[in-house]
């Protein structure tokens, strides 16, 4: 007797158990991985899902499994080239060990975040990736709420207080301006975009201005150009400093997006790079090698960063179902890139 034809959408584990001739309990083994089922059943129990074109309902799966098998990543944009280099190795990291990526991009507003992770959250989720230090109370008391694992990244904390995974942003931009200094340099400026969100930049400051306090020279507030942190504010803060009675012959600039501005600006006046003033940048980003001259600036391992804590994350979740895992906190290299946008300073 033939068996009545079964569409997709009505087709339900038991219709699998029939297919397959094996109890629904075990076809539930099956779909979740159990290592407990003979390797002659579980072809069976395959062969029928892939007939019947069978779909698991994916909220009685993780109900039943304790897992969602689901990752968010909430970062503050994606018109940085690093955070999709960073968001890529998550997704492929994760993707390995069976496990999907949300993401979503904040664009620096703290409220906009919480209520992201919050709708994560509400939909069923195993951990979260968070960028930087700095996030709303509301926003750990929601995932302490849910028992949900996080995973710090892009920088390090003030204490162990979590696993995390990121680069010494303040150490960075010091070796930077030491270099700087070895090349002569003595009058500087500082072009940044410091939201209150992002730690990163304002640690990067920081950085610059410690090492040059070291060297004497006092980094006055006047000389820290703030802008959005795009190419068009690295052009602007060019025709501000051209302006000064006393042109800075080196100028930071905190990520290479205002580094790039700075250098079209540079040629469009006619100022000679590194000539006439160095430029430097913050990220190593697709073009930086390109750029005329090639930027000099400081890499940030985007997809080691990814990568790792997609790792990291994935031990705390273990940690949370009974594994052994002690919190982590995995500091990165951010090596500096010397290129062409860099020189000995002008006599």
């Amino acid at each position: 007797m033939s068996r009545p034809a079964v569409t997709s959408k009505s087709v339900t584990i038991r219709d699998v158990a029939a297919r397959a001739h094996a109890s629904a309990g075990t076809v539930s083994r099956v779909l979740n991985g159990a290592p407990n089922v003979k390797e002659a059943v579980r072809r069976r129990v395959e062969a029928a899902i892939h007939e019947l074109q069978y779909v698991p309902n994916a909220q009685a799966r993780a109900l039943s499994s304790k897992s969602f098998h689901t990752i968010a990543a909430v970062i503050p944009s994606i018109r940085n080239l690093n955070f999709v280099i960073f968001v890529r190795a998550l997704q492929d990291t994760l993707a390995r060990e069976g496990y999907a990526l949300l993401f979503s991009a904040h664009e620096f507003d703290m409220g906009l975040e919480l209520e992201e992770v919050r709708t994560f959250l509400a939909r069923g989720l195993d951990g979260v990736v968070l960028v930087g230090q700095e996030h709303l109370p509301e926003l750990y008391a929601a995932l302490a709420q849910r028992r949900c694992p996080y995973v710090t990244t892009w920088t390090l904390p003030r204490e162990q207080d979590g696993d995390c995974v990121g680069v010494d942003n303040f150490d960075a931009a010091a070796r930077l301006v030491r270099y700087l200094l070895d090349l002569g340099h003595r009058e500087f400026a500082v072009v940044a975009s410091l939201p209150p969100s992002n730690d990163r930049n304002a640690l990067r400051v920081q950085g610059v201005k410690a090492e040059l306090s070291r060297a004497g020279i006092a980094l006055s507030d006047d000389r820290i150009l703030e802008g959005a942190g795009s190419i068009e504010e690295g052009k602007g803060a060019i025709r501000q400093l051209v302006a000064w009675p006393h042109r800075p012959t080196a100028v930071i600039c905190v990520n290479d997006f205002l580094a790039f501005g700075a250098l079209l600006e540079c040629k469009a006046l006619g100022i000679d790079v590194p000539a006439d003033i160095s430029i430097a940048g913050f990220g190593d980003i697709q073009f930086a090698p390109d750029t005329q001259p090639p930027l000099t600036t400081v890499r940030m391992p985007a997809a080691d960063i990814g990568r790792f804590a997609a790792e990291s994350l994935l031990r705390a979740i273990g940690r949370g179902k009974g594994g052994e895992h002690a919190p982590t906190v995995l500091k990165l290299e951010a090596p500096l890139i010397v290129r062409g946008s860099t020189g000995r300073a002008r006599a």
